[in-house]
């Protein structure tokens, strides 16, 4: 026990470092946070002239679209710019301080997904606060399915934190052979927001769009957690909706593994 103690004990120092870090810029932290207020207001302007002359689109009532994209502008939240796991891998290959990284006595990936969770402690408080005031002044806005959906949508949220760590995680080792994270991150950016959900709810897209969306794992990140949090998933198909996340976890872990080792053989350092 205490030799797993001591392995876990480096990346919770990272963990620290990174919540620290991301507290010092305060108004970082609140420019973020008002945006994600305008960006809640015009979402529910929007929606509410869409259901104006209708009481369901695709199955969804008014009340369950809204409470859909509250739920999933809240988990892309907490995915922000600051917590991009590629930034932080493209800029230490740039500076060349990756060299001081394969010095030290951990994994290179786990170092960097222990930063990200530090980075977004703060934008999970954030989303938990904005999601409470919207729950007491927008009646559209509903809480969980069920106690259980409640507690599942929690556990789906951290598989779904985890698949898109690792997500990012692969976008940011292609710097060792591109040396630049900035197209990489936009390219990402805009895959995930389309077959996440977090734009829309993917039965909104077109069947073929769907079906890609169904052999690919970005649906894990937003779209399963919030359909889990309206009850639309329920009894065996919540336990099928978490082993689904926790295999894409495991494959996305082992495939990042794999490309690690490949491309640290061809890393070049620049600066000095």
């Amino acid at each position: 026990m205490k030799r797993r103690s001591s392995r876990c004990r480096p990346y919770l120092g990272y963990m620290h470092l990174l919540l620290i870090d991301s507290m010092v810029y305060k108004m970082n932290l609140l420019s973020s946070f008002m945006s994600s207020i305008v960006e809640f207001i015009v979402m529910i302007f929007i929606w509410t002239a869409v259901f104006h002359s209708r009481s369901s689109i695709a199955g969804f009532s008014f009340s369950e679209m809204i409470t859909y994209l509250c739920i999933a502008q809240g988990i892309t939240a907490i995915y922000g710019w600051s917590n991009a796991i590629e930034a932080r891998v493209s800029e230490r290959i740039h500076d060349g301080s990756i060299a001081f990284d394969l010095l030290k006595p951990v994994r290179f990936n786990l170092a960097r997904i222990a930063e990200g969770i530090g980075s977004s402690f703060i934008q999970v408080v954030f989303v938990v606060l904005l999601l409470a005031v919207i729950h007491l002044f927008v009646p559209a806005f509903r809480g969980p399915g069920s106690w259980t959906h409640g507690i599942v949508f929690v556990i789906s949220v951290c598989l779904g934190y985890t698949v898109m760590s690792f997500i990012s995680l692969m976008a940011g080792l292609a710097s060792f052979y591109l040396m630049s994270y900035w197209g990489i991150y936009y390219t990402k950016k805009a895959i995930v927001d389309l077959f996440s959900g977090s734009l829309v709810p993917l039965i909104l897209l077109p069947t073929w769009l769907r079906t890609a969306s169904d052999l690919l794992p970005f649906s894990q990140i937003v779209y399963t957690p919030t359909m889990i949090w309206l009850g639309k998933i329920n009894g065996a198909g919540l336990l099928l909706a978490l082993g689904k996340q926790i295999g894409w976890a495991v494959l996305l872990y082992f495939l990042n593994e794999s490309i690690y080792a490949r491309a640290i053989r061809k890393v070049t350092i620049n600066g000095g």
